[in-house]
């Protein structure tokens, strides 16, 4: 029996973390990895200068960095 995507994710993440995942992808929309990481060292140059809005962004995106790695990838 083939196993569906969500069933894989779900066997190495729980579901406390995919619902993290998810929360932060709705935030910050579908973005290349590579715009992530961009995002993430922009963010972090000067943190004492983000808004609260820029540091939640920059949480969405560490977020998404870690579990992305471990959540989706095969």
């Amino acid at each position: 029996m083939r196993q569906t995507e969500a069933e894989k994710i779900k066997m190495v993440c729980n579901d406390k973390e995919i619902k993290k995942l998810q929360e932060a992808r709705n935030r910050l929309g579908d973005r290349a990895e590579w715009e992530l990481r961009n995002m993430k060292k922009a963010l972090s140059m000067f943190p004492i200068l983000n808004s609260p809005e820029e540091n939640q962004r920059l949480e969405d995106v560490n977020t998404t960095l870690k579990l992305r790695n471990r959540c989706v990838k095969k």
